[in-house]
């Protein structure tokens, strides 16, 4: 695992985005360090976590650090994941004219939860409930909030954490931007998906009538759903 970490950041060029996903057991020693549990990792029999197991968050940042990639995005799916940013700094090699396009410059860092939190899994979710919103997020484009066709951190950070605090209250996502990392684009989104379009609207229109849909955009929506689903079947 840490040779793939490894590779996973050298060799890279100053504008590539470099993305780490862990999904998993977030294990912390005794002094609250993070590590992210391996194949092989275990406990000895006072509880104590054997460090050369696992994976530690310091080893990730220094792969991080010594990496030329200026764009670098975590997302940390496991308990007391929201320890991981402690110790980490901001790299700046001196030069920020990094294209508009690309998105900011700097490292974001999201997780399921706080340094103090555990993460979970909810019954009738193929994925756990951070990982299944992370998805929906960015696959049906729900996440781009200001509907310019690219979902920054920012804004994906924004419809997760809105999203995992109604499914399960206990669970508090973050984001831990350092520099422009909060802007970093992430992915694009099919902002021209009737789907989305209607699901946008109604979402507006829910928050307009404050849950209860008046007759008249409730009639509004039935027809608008009736031409998307007349779209589909023409093919248009």
């Amino acid at each position: 695992m840490e040779r793939s970490l490894y590779h996973l950041f050298a060799k890279r060029k100053k504008d590539d985005l470099v993305l780490l996903y862990f999904s998993g057991h977030g294990i912390k020693d005794e002094t609250g360090k993070l590590y992210l549990a391996t194949s092989e990792t275990y406990k000895e029999n006072n509880c104590t976590l054997v460090k050369p197991t696992a994976v530690s968050a310091s080893y990730i940042h220094e792969v991080m650090s010594e990496s030329r990639s200026q764009r670098q995005v975590i997302i940390l799916d496991c308990c007391f994941s929201g320890a991981f940013p402690r110790g980490m700094t901001a790299k700046d090699d001196g030069n920020l004219t990094i294209e508009a396009q690309l998105g900011g410059q700097g490292r974001a860092i999201l997780t399921s939860s706080t340094s103090m939190q555990y993460s979970f899994e909810q019954q009738g979710l193929e994925l756990s409930i951070y990982t299944h919103y992370l998805v929906e997020g960015i696959a049906t484009g729900a996440a781009d909030q200001n509907n310019d066709g690219w979902i920054s951190i920012d804004e994906l950070h924004s419809y997760v954490f809105a999203k995992v605090r109604e499914a399960a209250p206990a669970m508090t996502p973050e984001l831990y931007p350092i520099k422009e990392g909060h802007k970093i684009l992430l992915a694009k989104s099919p902002k021209d998906d009737p789907k989305l379009k209607y699901r946008k609207q109604v979402e507006l229109l829910f928050r307009e009538d404050a849950g209860e849909l008046s007759f008249i955009n409730r009639s509004y929506l039935k027809e608008l759903h009736r031409m998307i689903r007349a779209k589909f079947s023409a093919g248009i």
